[in-house]
């Protein structure tokens, strides 16, 4: 059994009859090269009357130890003037201009719940038990004029998460707003390290996300730059 599709959005569907047994699924980019989605989903459908097959998906995954794996957000100073690949939840997203620096673009989203987050998934075929990442945002906290807000005083300044799911749990690691050198009408960057626990065989998906710490209204919105996830290479 063989198909073939192009997919063209980031919510792009396939669907096929298959046979029982196991099957395995192998996606390649524009040049052919076997790769591996953000985030891909198997899902079966209602079984047809006559069908009681017993099927099983597996995605292939490339080897870890490839380019692409050694920085995972790809496209965090957005140097297309594009979102291709950002989600956001409870809010609106756009890319702004200027960004870090006063040049290029930024990622604004503007909040409109406590909960309201910008989010990309990452690469689960890059993911290894024990590998370190280093990750790295600079960002704004603004008003409705753009100008600079306090996020200190307000206590809801944002922080970066990793966040994986797996069946029947979910769990993250988070890095925070360095408070004691916060700067309300300037780029501020939060910086960490991440690391892979050993269960990340059982994920499902993983993505980073980028919110406010607290449950308050939001105090303002969001720009973001420059953000990079890097794999450590640890010295031999």
């Amino acid at each position: 059994i063989s198909g073939d599709a192009t997919f063209t959005w980031s919510m792009s569907k396939y669907g096929m009859s298959l046979p029982a047994g196991t099957i395995s699924a192998i996606f390649k980019d524009a040049q052919g090269t076997t790769t591996y989605p953000d985030f891909v989903v198997f899902a079966k459908q209602a079984e047809p009357l006559c069908s009681k097959a017993d099927t099983v998906v597996t995605i292939a995954k490339p080897p870890p130890t490839r380019q692409a794996c050694d920085e995972l957000i790809g496209s965090g100073s957005f140097p297309t003037n594009s979102m291709y690949g950002w989600k956001q939840f409870f809010g609106h997203i756009e890319i702004v201009s200027p960004g870090v620096g006063n040049s290029g673009y930024a990622l604004k989203q503007t909040r409109n719940n406590w909960n309201s987050m910008i989010t990309k998934y990452l690469d689960l075929s890059c993911l290894v038990a024990g590998d370190k990442f280093d990750v790295s945002v600079s960002y704004r906290v603004v008003d409705e004029n753009g100008d600079g807000v306090d996020c200190v005083a307000n206590g809801d300044c944002p922080h970066v998460v990793l966040t994986p799911y797996k069946p029947n749990q979910s769990w993250e690691q988070g890095v925070y707003t360095d408070t004691n050198t916060y700067d309300a009408d300037g780029w501020n960057t939060i910086v960490g390290q991440f690391t892979i626990p050993n269960d990340v065989s059982t994920w499902n998906s993983v993505h980073i996300s980028f919110f406010q710490t607290s449950r308050n209204v939001p105090s303002g919105d969001i720009i973001v730059d420059d953000w990079t996830m890097t794999k450590v290479v640890e010295a031999i």
